[in-house]
């Protein structure tokens, strides 16, 4: 299991202090007791991230990125519904695919299609 910020923070304040991975272990055990003290290559990689890029934190999360669902065209689609109302997905005057333009309207402005029916 990872260690969390907080106890990454504690092995590499305590190596600093200490400059002994013993005595990280020890005081580690000390402090959670409820977890294993981390191994000798754990508590070198934390301490040599945090040389290096001056921080504690694991890097940000892969995947892919949101390309076409920026601000900008967040802020297009918007308009563009709101100019005319009855606008098709499909033929929607954006530069975007139909399908990034509906999953713009139904993730990030909210809004679902939907016709309003009168019933008599």
């Amino acid at each position: 299991m990872q260690l969390t910020t907080e106890q990454r923070v504690f092995v590499v304040t305590t190596y600093v202090r200490t400059g002994s991975i013993k005595q990280v272990q020890h005081l580690f055990a000390e402090c959670s007791p409820d977890r294993r003290s981390p191994c000798k290559s754990v508590i070198q990689n934390n301490v040599r991230k945090y040389q290096t890029k001056g921080t504690c934190r694991n890097k940000g999360c892969s995947g892919r990125r949101k390309t076409v669902r920026t601000e900008e065209n967040t802020e297009m689609v918007r308009t563009i519904i709101q100019e005319n109302e009855t606008v098709s997905r499909r033929k929607n005057n954006s530069q975007s695919s139909k399908s990034s333009f509906n999953r713009i309207v139904k993730r990030d402005l909210k809004w679902y299609p939907y016709k309003m029916h009168l019933r008599h």
